[in-house]
């Protein structure tokens, strides 16, 4: 599989909130007790699938990523763990999408952790090589290549996979992944690929902290959504823009959700209901009404083209 940069993102909250905000019809805790980090994929059934982190911490903890998913955006039921982890170590770090055959994929990665005599984990070590995970029935079981994702350059730690697995104009497939260094500061990059992503320009950075990181989809009305998390004091949570021409301009920012209790939330992925309307995931490590970590869900209506 080969693997390109590709993020095509811009979160830049500027000025007031427009006036044409969404219609936001549901709002629930749809998975408790997780940190999450919601991956969203629509199976061709239309089941919508989340591949989450499932343990109630920010990555100090040994952990798997299981894969839940809903039939009608309300309830969610648990159908397999896609990639668990080993020993002193955590699987928590997902890309996922649906493969030209159906099968669902999942790319992990993870850390090495550090633990005293009594087994309390100090700290993250070292980020681990991504396994690719497949699973022809939904989710519900799983094989696991650990050997084949390509290993990251030198200099840099092992490949973190983030966001979605499409298929490009010639069928193959397409991942989004990022490695880091020391030196580097997270912020939210604009490339374009004009060769079916063979290759990739840089077109500007378009987001300051603290909004990231954020989630690309094409809407069935053409136009782009990105969902991203805005960790702003005061204003914790989760906002949304669309585009009408392909990302080169962009709508004002639309609030899903203001009033999570910490900076520690977002990762928001979105899918599209058969019905048009936008299901949102996103994590939270409190709101007013539920003081625990949680993957949260907002089914909203987005304002008219």
């Amino acid at each position: 599989m080969a693997i390109k940069p590709s993020v095509i993102v811009t979160v830049l909250l500027a000025g007031n909130l427009s006036a044409a905000e969404p219609i936001i019809t549901t709002r629930y805790v749809a998975i408790d007790n997780v940190c999450a980090w919601p991956n969203l994929a629509t199976l061709r059934d239309g089941t919508i699938v989340a591949t989450i982190f499932n343990q109630p911490s920010h990555g100090r903890a040994e952990g798997d990523v299981d894969v839940w998913a809903t039939r009608d955006g309300l309830f969610w039921a648990k159908r397999g763990t896609a990639a668990p982890h080993e020993d002193s170590a955590n699987r928590m770090n997902v890309a996922a999408g649906v493969a030209n055959n159906g099968d669902l994929l999942v790319l992990s990665s993870g850390w090495s952790l550090k633990k005293d005599d009594r087994g309390k984990v100090l700290s993250l070590v070292n980020v681990l090589a991504p396994w690719v995970c497949r699973s022809a029935d939904g989710g519900v079981t799983w094989k696991v290549d650990k050997d084949s994702f390509p290993r990251a350059t030198e200099g840099r730690t092992e490949f973190i996979p983030f966001g979605d697995v499409l298929p490009g104009g010639d069928g193959t497939l397409r991942v989004t992944c990022y490695a880091r260094d020391k030196k580097t500061k997270q912020r939210l990059d604009l490339f374009r690929s004009i060769d079916d992503g063979k290759s990739w320009t840089f077109a500007e950075a378009v987001s300051g902290a603290p909004q990231h990181p954020g989630h690309l989809m094409r809407l069935k009305d053409g136009r782009l959504l990105v969902t991203y998390g805005n960790r702003i004091k005061g204003q914790f949570g989760v906002l949304a823009r669309l585009s009408a021409d392909d990302g080169k301009t962009w709508g004002e920012p639309l609030t899903l959700v203001s009033d999570l209790l910490s900076g520690d939330c977002g990762y928001p992925a979105s899918a599209q209901m058969r019905d048009g309307k936008i299901l949102t995931a996103y994590y939270s490590n409190g709101a007013p009404a539920h003081r625990r970590y949680h993957m949260g869900v907002v089914i909203w209506q987005p304002p008219a083209k």
